[in-house]
């Protein structure tokens, strides 16, 4: 979309939207937060843990060979 007056208020208009509605989801779930984030964290830090040392891993061992 070309620079125009339009593309300017579509954009605001975007990140209004998109701060409404972060607001809204944190005032929401306001006191569940903590329990998100930790359940978060598990799965994120068990993919970490598991699954990015043994790809590394197999990297460098078949790097090696060729």
């Amino acid at each position: 979309m070309q620079y125009s007056k339009c593309r300017t208020w579509l954009k605001n208009i975007s990140r209004t939207l998109v701060v409404t509605i972060g607001v809204i989801v944190a005032v929401t779930f306001y006191y569940k937060i903590p329990k998100i984030i930790g359940l978060s964290a598990v799965i994120l830090g068990s993919f970490i843990a598991l699954i990015i040392p043994p790809l590394l891993h197999n990297k460098i061992v078949v790097g090696k060979d060729e």
